[in-house]
């Protein structure tokens, strides 16, 4: 059964792997060694680290005829006892060549320092935040006014509606805005006197001005939970101090009490002394990522730090984070009105969701079923794909990075499996498709069949965040979006069903990688899930019968 290449980490030689701006280290593309698989910032990506050995350090079979450096296959094959078992095949080549592999697995270097682990297994919550927070780089803070301003044209409020409001409310003895600020207690002396106070005030706000905008089956509405368990996907959970619980095409009801998965925001409150701790962006990262995780169409993430005098906007995208400065909300009460309708709008769009990608729900409001849409030009129309599952099939669930995200879905017209790879890619670096392009055609790689522009991006993380920081020397790295549509095979590797499958499989991994590497590319994530079977129905061109492999003890260091 053909092997497949999947198609992440591909490079070019003559286009050495990309250097970020603030690492200046020389740079030599004869060197061809794959040091991690880190994308352009230093964020680790799934997949396992692999070396590629200079083509004068090789035993004579490895080299090509074509005199291209041909890397290495040293694979650990389980299962094999003999070579009796097996004629043919040295398994004792192949066993001692898995152990030097997993030493490469665990020994590689890293170009730069290692970045942080960010998944965790039995990290605390505390000490995963400090993770994610070293992962996103420096926080960067926004020019005054940049967030307040965009939010001064959120979609269905106007400013004459708001102070009419407020006045009203002023003159009621138990309004949410009276005698000069939020009917909130002013200086308490402890943060939990402030939940269920802001709680009240915030659905007002969204009673007000966000549910009469929303349409069929949308809905918002604020919850406290600081003492609820909002619960992960790895089993941890959180208690944010509110959150605002959602209904629409993106959000998806959980099936315990508490999830991520319907959260539109969540606000943070803390007493006014403390709201400028930086502590208090760490414990935002984690529901960020949450956030994420059960929300794969997003683009972005904001919440809101609060205290009964002062707020900050507190956002989150690929690029990393920024966070805004803080304004106080009793002298400003229309601009605090502005960022809670923001943040909690019935648009899903000014939310940060990429409205392409929607779902049907069940009447427990959980997605059963989704379609994607695709513009392949300015003068088509939208092509409309159907969800093979609700969930990708692949997520890097990163916050800073380029967060690949892997979609199966169907053409219903022509009955055609599809793979939709999303990802966000710096725009600095030639976009992917070029690469895929020029080895399209080459037998055992996945075939693109259309992707995105990258002169005019779906998406940029610079329109949705302050161009420049405030702090001097902090700035980030602008992503687009990117979206690239393949042909489907088989499942990875590791889902082989048999011995001979798999090394079929093996024998296809290294003629594959050999094609691709004959268009001066090289692969730098090979990986079990970059390496994927072939179709039920695909031809079968190389049979155990005929493989004769023989893996050596390679120098690796």
């Amino acid at each position: 059964m053909p092997y497949q290449f999947g198609t992440g980490g591909f490079y070019q030689p003559n286009e050495p792997p990309h250097t970020p701006i603030r690492d200046n280290a020389p740079r030599s593309p004869k060197a061809w060694v794959s040091e991690d698989t880190s994308d352009d910032e230093g964020e680790q990506q799934p997949g396992l680290k692999h070396q590629f050995i200079p083509r004068q350090a090789l035993p004579a079979e490895f080299h090509s005829s074509n005199n291209h450096e041909v890397p290495p296959a040293s694979i650990g094959v389980s299962g094999l006892h003999s070579s009796q078992q097996y004629p043919g095949i040295d398994t004792t080549s192949v066993q001692s060549s898995g152990r030097a592999y997993a030493t490469v697995i665990g020994g590689t270097p890293y170009r730069k320092n290692p970045p942080p682990r960010t998944h965790p297994s039995k990290q605390s919550v505390k000490d995963h935040a400090a993770l994610l927070m070293q992962a996103q780089g420096d926080v960067a803070k926004s020019v005054e006014g940049y967030y307040l301003n965009q939010f001064g044209v959120v979609p269905g409020l106007s400013t004459a509606e708001i102070m009419p409001w407020l006045s009203q409310e002023a003159n009621q003895s138990r309004g949410v805005f009276i005698n000069g600020h939020w009917n909130v207690p002013q200086d308490p002396p402890k943060e939990n006197l402030l939940y269920e106070p802001f709680e009240a005030v915030l659905n007002s706000i969204l009673e007000k001005f966000v549910k009469p905008h929303c349409g069929p089956g949308v809905s918002r509405r604020v919850i406290d939970t600081h003492g609820a368990k909002v619960r992960h996907g790895d089993g941890h959970f959180t208690s944010p101090d509110l959150l605002v619980r959602a209904t629409g095409a993106s959000f998806d009801a959980p099936l315990t009490n508490f999830g991520y998965g319907d959260v539109a925001t969540f606000f943070e409150l803390k007493l006014d002394g403390q709201l400028d701790e930086p502590i208090h962006i760490h414990q935002m990262v984690v529901y960020a990522r949450q956030v994420y995780a059960h929300q794969p169409n997003r683009k972005f993430v904001r919440g809101l730090l609060l205290s009964d005098k002062r707020a900050r906007l507190v956002h989150y995208d690929h690029s990393g984070v920024q966070v805004s400065p803080p304004i106080n909300i009793n002298e400003r009460p229309p601009l605090f009105v502005r960022i809670v309708v923001g943040l909690c709008n019935g648009d899903e769009s000014f939310m940060g969701f990429d409205d392409s990608i929607q779902w049907e729900h069940d009447i427990c409001n959980r997605k059963i079923s989704g379609t994607l849409t695709a513009k392949f030009d300015k003068d088509s129309e939208p092509k409309r794909y159907h969800l093979r599952s609700i969930r990708p099939i692949a997520n890097v669930v990163d916050i800073r990075g380029r967060a690949t995200t892997c979609w199966a879905v169907r053409d219903n017209e022509t009955g055609e499996d599809l793979i939709v790879k999303d990802s966000w890619d710096s725009d600095d670096r030639p976009p992917e498709y070029l690469r895929l392009t020029k080895v399209k055609g080459a037998q055992g790689v996945c075939e693109i069949v259309w992707h995105s522009s990258d002169k005019h991006p779906r998406f940029e993380t610079r329109l949705f965040r302050c161009a420049k920081g405030t702090r001097a020397g902090v700035h980030y790295y602008n992503r687009v979006a990117s979206r690239i549509i393949m042909k489907a095979y088989g499942k990875q590797i590791h889902h082989f069903r048999s011995i001979l499958e798999l090394l079929h499989a093996l024998r296809d991994a290294i003629a594959g990688h050999s094609n691709v590497f004959g268009k001066e590319i090289v692969h730098r994530d090979i990986s079990n899930m970059n390496v994927l079977l072939g179709r039920e129905d695909a031809e079968v061109q190389w049979r155990a019968k005929e493989l004769h492999i023989k893996i050596p003890n390679l120098p690796f260091s």
